[in-house]
C-alpha cells in the first residue's frame, strides 16, 4: 500500500489544529508530561529495524510510551484510537486499526539540545502517522528525513502538523538539532483492519525503543 496523493510521493499532512482536533493547551500539556514522566533512552542503531551506518555512536532521546499516555494524556490516546483512525482509513482506503498493543502504539520522542537526532531505520507497520508538538524554524535541524534512492525527502516541524506515510521500505530519520532546544513528535502506528495487529512486529523492538536491552 502507497498513499496516493499530490504533496509528496511519501508522506500526506493535515493541519489538526484547523481540523479543530486538538485541545486550546495540548502544546503545554504534553511538554510538561515529557518533562515530567519521559525516559531517556540511547539507541545503538543495532535492532532489526536500524539502518545506521556500522560505525554509528548510536543517538540519545526522551521517550514517553504508549501506557503513560492513555493514563496522562487521554485525550491524545482517544484521538489516536478514533479520529486519526478514520483519517488514516481514508487516505489508505482500506479498513486500518490502532495497535493493540497499547505501549508501542502511540509514543512520544523528545530530542533536547544541539546534536540530538533519531536513527535512520524502517517501519515494521504498514502505515504510521506522526503528530509534531513543537515548531522549527529553517535552519534549526530536527526535520524528519526520508530517503529515497538518492533523494532526500525532509520534513519540517510545525506544531499541529500531522503526516502519514509508509516507510517499511524507506530509511528515515531526524537530522541532528542545530540548535538548543526541545523537540517533540507524537508517532503513531496503524496496522490493517484484517491484520493481527501487531504480528509483523519485530520481538526485539519495544525493548530496544524502550532502553530494556
Amino acid at each position: 500500500m502507497k498513499l496516493n496523493n499530490q504533496e509528496s510521493k511519501v508522506y500526506k499532512s493535515f493541519d489538526l489544529e484547523q481540523l479543530g482536533l486538538l485541545p486550546r493547551d495540548w502544546q503545554k500539556q504534553v511538554e510538561d508530561t515529557v518533562l515530567n514522566l519521559a525516559k531517556l533512552v540511547h539507541l545503538d542503531g543495532k535492532s532489526s529495524t536500524s539502518r545506521e551506518p556500522d560505525d554509528t555512536e548510536g543517538c540519545d532521546c526522551y521517550i514517553l510510551t504508549g501506557d503513560i499516555i492513555q493514563k496522562e494524556l487521554n485525550w491524545l490516546y482517544r484521538l489516536y484510537t478514533n479520529e486519526l483512525v478514520e483519517l488514516a482509513t481514508a487516505e489508505a482506503k482500506t479498513p486500518m486499526n490502532y495497535s493493540n498493543d497499547v505501549e508501542s502504539s502511540i509514543v512520544i520522542n523528545s530530542l533536547r539540545g544541539v546534536d540530538a537526532r533519531y536513527e535512520w531505520h524502517v517501519d515494521s507497520n504498514p502505515l504510521t502517522g506522526i503528530l509534531y508538538a513543537t515548531t522549527h524554524k529553517k535552519g534549526e535541524g530536527g526535520e524528519l528525513v526520508f530517503k529515497t534512492n538518492s533523494n532526500l525527502i525532509k520534513v519540517i516541524p510545525t506544531a499541529g502538523k500531522f503526516i502519514l506515510f509508509d516507510a517499511r521500505d524507506i530509511p528515515h530519520c531526524v537530522f541532528p538539532l542545530t540548535v538548543n532546544l526541545r523537540r517533540s513528535s507524537i508517532p503513531m502506528n496503524f496496522y490493517f483492519q484484517d491484520q493481527e495487529l501487531i504480528e509483523d512486529r519485530p520481538d526485539d523492538l519495544n525493548n530496544y525503543l524502550f532502553g530494556r536491552k
